[in-house]
């Protein structure tokens, strides 16, 4: 298959838990309920799953990727779940779709997208407006 069906999943809080921030770099948290199923799921239906992931990006690390990355590999092996690739470039990676637990779905109206925007919450921790750590 080439990979005209490429869907960018994010790791943290969308795969991994991620319920209490960076912490030390590693994963530590239960996978979010679901995420297995849904990469099977999405993988049978001929989706080329890449995992994306700033624990992986150069820009943040360094360039001290390869622990990370094989923290990231390990984890999702360990929890059985299903990838075709983890994405270990800088910037944004190549994909038809995004599932991000940070995204803000634009639907081409300015006016209620930053509203949107001073309004979002990640469902991992509701009540910590994410607007309140950019402006910080």
């Amino acid at each position: 298959m080439g990979k005209s069906k490429v869907i960018a999943v994010d790791f943290d809080g969308v795969i991994h838990g991620y319920s209490k921030g960076w912490q030390d770099g590693r994963p530590y948290d239960q996978p979010v309920p679901g995420a297995r199923q849904a990469m099977e799921k999405l993988i049978s239906e001929g989706y080329h799953v890449m995992i994306y992931t700033t624990r992986c990006n150069l820009d943040y690390l360094e360039g001290n990727t390869v622990d990370r990355v094989q923290d990231v590999r390990d984890y999702l092996l360990i929890n059985s779940i299903p990838f075709s690739e983890i994405y270990t470039g800088n910037g944004k990676p190549k994909a038809t779709m995004y599932v991000d637990d940070r995204a803000i779905g634009f639907k081409g109206d300015w006016s209620q997208t930053i509203e949107d925007i001073k309004e979002f919450e990640t469902w991992n921790r509701p009540g910590v407006k994410s607007s309140a750590e950019i402006s910080s």
